[in-house]
């Protein structure tokens, strides 16, 4: 049977392992980098509930909107009255 013995923790590297006979297990083997992407990071922040940066304009939109809904309003009392 192969006895394996722990090599010490190098930074965020994997721990490598070193046979009996000398040969040094995964000490090459880097795990790969897991980048988010914006779909990722779009679909996380709609399970987090953070709404602010999936739309960011909403309270622009909805500041327009009212605007809007004001002019009409203004009209509307302005056609009646003249």
């Amino acid at each position: 049977m192969i006895e394996v013995q722990q090599v010490e923790r190098s930074g965020s590297r994997p721990i490598p392992y070193t046979t009996k006979s000398g040969l040094r297990i995964g000490c090459m083997y880097q795990p790969p980098r897991q980048e988010l992407t914006p779909e990722g990071e779009f679909i996380q922040a709609v399970m987090l509930g953070d709404t602010r940066s999936v739309f960011p304009h909403r309270e622009t939109v909805w500041m327009g909107l009212y605007m809007v809904a004001m002019i009409a309003l203004i009209s509307a009392i302005a056609v009646v009255f003249q």
